[in-house]
């Protein structure tokens, strides 16, 4: 897509041409559009859902929901939760910090459904919270949903306060659920670590290196 279309020393032609030549995209595939005047932006909007896939069909949402499923089943019919829906599995995209409503959770849907008020733990820690308080989707401003299905990404707060707990990469599912669970991607508990500007010994080097698996290669630590 091509935007500013609209300004006086625009081009749309020779862009189209070079996009042809350096990335071999077609030129007939290439919408042009100016946000100011509104040319094109209906085309542009008519071709971003004609050619880019829902979520629930792309292709690392539906591997990480296949993987889970087939993990969780082998090979048997799906499971279900006490009310008799499939079981709910969230997969931690980002969160951040709320002064009032604590931490913020961005995560995707890849299995069952997310409702306020549903009870959800955390495969990492183990810990539970028993209600989903907010669930809203990003559009891109904070907009309140009834629910989250499969493929959806979406914002929920559930009075987490520690922004330690929340971290991308963990699994989610639902408080209700006994069985076992399996993780939707492998998780690798990220590691922290202080660089000082100043020299230290290589004793103090091979002991942080010990401790966090971080190599010193310099001569600051």
């Amino acid at each position: 897509m091509l935007n500013k279309i609209d300004l006086p020393n625009a081009d749309p032609e020779l862009v189209k041409s070079q996009l042809k030549t350096l990335l071999e995209i077609d030129p007939e595939t290439v919408l042009l559009c100016s946000a100011k005047t509104g040319a094109g932006v209906a085309d542009l909007l008519t071709a971003v859902v004609r050619r880019i896939p829902n979520a629930a069909e792309a292709g690392h949402v539906k591997k990480f929901a296949d993987n889970m499923a087939r993990k969780r089943t082998n090979g048997k019919s799906e499971k279900k939760n006490p009310k008799g829906e499939t079981s709910l599995r969230l997969l931690v995209m980002d969160s951040w910090y709320d002064r009032y409503r604590g931490v913020v959770l961005l995560a995707q849907v890849a299995s069952g459904q997310l409702r306020p008020g549903d009870s959800i733990t955390s495969l990492r820690t183990a810990k539970t919270y028993p209600s989903v308080k907010t669930l809203s989707a990003l559009t891109p401003h904070d907009t309140p949903v009834p629910a989250l299905y499969p493929g959806q990404m979406g914002a929920f707060t559930c009075n987490m306060r520690a922004p330690r707990e929340a971290l991308p990469g963990d699994t989610f599912f639902s408080g209700e659920e006994t069985a076992h669970v399996e993780p939707l991607l492998d998780f690798r508990q990220p590691k922290l670590y202080t660089v000082r500007s100043k020299p230290c010994s290589l004793r103090s080097r091979r002991s942080l290196r010990s401790k966090s698996g971080i190599r010193i290669t310099g001569n600051l630590c």
